[in-house]
């Protein structure tokens, strides 16, 4: 019987590595059989890869993330692929910045602008009628 093709015995072991390590742990065959690298972080929450996107990365590989405007990055703004196909920390998730409260003076001049009609009045010293 003729031995299977290459490719056919890479993907094989790849399963069967894949399956032996765990979900975190990824076999690139394009490097050779038995490398191991990180699998494509699953970004949330709005947050997205800023650095170089992979389907698989190698150890000592780093992705940066970032977060939309209005949203602040929780967590780590980069993590690195480590030993044995996992992350150095875990992905990064965007938070919505929450507005700044408005000062009462700041309330008032904004009163003032919806009622036009209203009339300024003149105060006398130290700010009595």
């Amino acid at each position: 019987m003729p031995a299977l093709p290459l490719h056919v015995q890479l993907f094989a072991y790849s399963i069967a590595a894949v399956y032996r390590h765990g979900a975190h742990a990824r076999f690139l065959v394009g490097l050779g059989a038995g490398v191991p690298a990180c699998q494509y972080p699953s970004v949330r929450d709005g947050a997205r890869i800023s650095s170089r996107v992979s389907y698989f990365y190698r150890i000592n590989e780093t992705v940066s993330f970032e977060c939309p405007e209005g949203s602040q990055l929780r967590g780590s703004p980069m993590i690195q692929c480590v030993t044995k196909g996992r992350w150095s920390a875990a992905v990064p998730r965007c938070q919505p910045i929450a507005p700044a409260p408005s000062s009462p003076e700041r309330r008032l001049r904004r009163q003032h602008r919806h009622w036009p009609h209203a009339t300024p009045v003149a105060t006398g010293a130290g700010g009595r009628l």
